[in-house]
């Protein structure tokens, strides 16, 4: 299946006041979508639309940090008008790192003014961190991981390849599908262990 790729700045606001925390603005989203040509709506006939930032849009660990005042947080501060922009624009996957942990989710809302096709959703992936140190990392997942995007007419396969514990190279780890339809990508096969 043919693949649209955007990629938009989120590190805008990377200071010390604002560290960790990510932005885009809709209206840089909006220019990107439409110097690709894409149309309110989902893309008529077979191609993907795909986005790409560094931050989080939903949560990816299971709580924040709230006792240091050092510590970098994940959230995207306009994230809701990024993920309901993408949904306006029929986005089908949007691609993130930042936490260094690999991360699958599904995104829809309800809302009433039918700009968003009804049932419309977008697939969230957590891409992970190939090279960032081990301390750097999330306990609740704990090593560097890698994702590789096997993009085919009617499906996108994830294959999240995970480091040894030894550090000696990295290893298929888990893998899931998400399957397209005039709703967007939805997960049809369970995560799965590839090793």
């Amino acid at each position: 299946m043919p693949v649209d790729i955007v990629a938009v700045n989120s590190s805008q606001l990377e200071s010390r006041h604002f560290a960790g925390y990510g932005f885009v603005s809709r209206g840089q989203l909006v220019g990107a979508a439409e110097a690709m040509g894409w149309t309110r709506g989902p893309e008529k006939g077979p191609k993907l639309r795909l986005l790409v930032l560094h931050h989080h849009v939903v949560p990816v660990v299971p709580q924040e940090e709230i006792f240091n005042p050092d510590q970098r947080y994940s959230l995207t501060l306009d994230a809701a008008e990024f993920l309901y922009t993408a949904l306006e624009f029929g986005v089908d996957l949007i691609v993130h790192g930042h936490q260094h942990q690999p991360f699958a989710a599904a995104y829809s809302r309800v809302e009433r003014t039918g700009v968003i096709a009804r049932g419309r959703r977008v697939a969230v992936q957590g891409a992970g961190s190939a090279g960032v140190r081990r301390d750097s990392i999330p306990d609740s997942f704990g090593r560097n991981t890698y994702c590789i995007y096997e993009i085919g007419e009617t499906a996108v396969k994830v294959v999240i390849r995970t480091s040894s514990e030894v550090l000696n190279g990295f290893g298929a780890d888990w893998e899931y599908t998400l399957t397209r339809d005039a709703a967007g990508l939805t997960p049809t096969s369970e995560a799965s262990n590839a090793r």
